[in-house]
């Protein structure tokens, strides 16, 4: 073989080699990360929650409100991760049916507001486009509902006895749909517009009372 053809070779692997060693050697490695996030807005009652009708069992008679929502993402390879959060929602009762009366019940619907406590965890994903965050994720959990839909009235154990009404909180399954776009100001910091997906089916049980008199 041609010497200058073997030196000329020779050369090229190795200089090939060295930039290979410098490209991996420059990769950075991946590495994970928590992102706290507190979101605050404007909340829109969707379906039955909305819902004015006073024959429906599942109408809610809500109108606007807000939700304040403070969460923890941790993020491992692929983007992906796992979140926790808490959630408030608190929304106004319509008050066109204010004075109305719900079937089968004996009070008014009066003018209390909704107050709903969510938990919630699930998968989330988060990604840096240069300055520019994406997130996006699905929970799922419990929620506590405060409200003067809850109210029962039990009827009296006698012919004596007057019924009564109670009140309560309700308490059930809860999920949330989540995505949202955000500009990074600092490594820490990033503001980010998000839309979020969130319902439940709270509901409570029946008290019952026992009423005894003594002469």
């Amino acid at each position: 073989m041609n010497p200058r053809l073997l030196f000329l070779f020779l050369f090229i692997s190795i200089l090939s080699a060295l930039q290979a060693q410098t490209v991996q050697e420059e990769k950075p490695a991946k590495k994970s990360y928590v992102l706290i996030g507190i979101d605050a807005g404007y909340a829109i009652p969707l379906d039955g929650y909305s819902s004015t009708d006073t024959s429906g069992v599942g109408s809610g008679y809500a109108s606007g409100g807000f939700l304040f929502q403070f969460g923890v993402d941790w993020i491992g390879a692929h983007y992906l991760g796992l979140g926790i959060s808490y959630a408030f929602q608190y929304s106004w009762l319509n008050s066109s049916v204010k004075n109305a009366t719900p079937e089968e019940q004996s009070y008014t619907v009066g003018t209390s507001p909704w107050k709903n406590n969510y938990v919630l965890a699930g998968p989330v994903f988060a990604q840096n486009f240069g300055k520019i965050l994406v997130t996006a994720g699905v929970r799922v959990g419990v929620v506590l509902s405060m409200s003067e839909n809850f109210r029962i009235t039990v009827p009296g154990v006698d012919s004596v006895s007057e019924p009564v009404t109670t009140g309560g909180a309700g308490f059930g399954f809860a999920y949330q749909v989540k995505g949202g776009v955000g500009y990074q100001f600092t490594p820490k910091i990033t503001l980010a517009l998000n839309l979020n997906y969130l319902g439940g089916s709270p509901s409570r049980s029946k008290s019952y009372y026992y009423y005894y008199y003594s002469l």
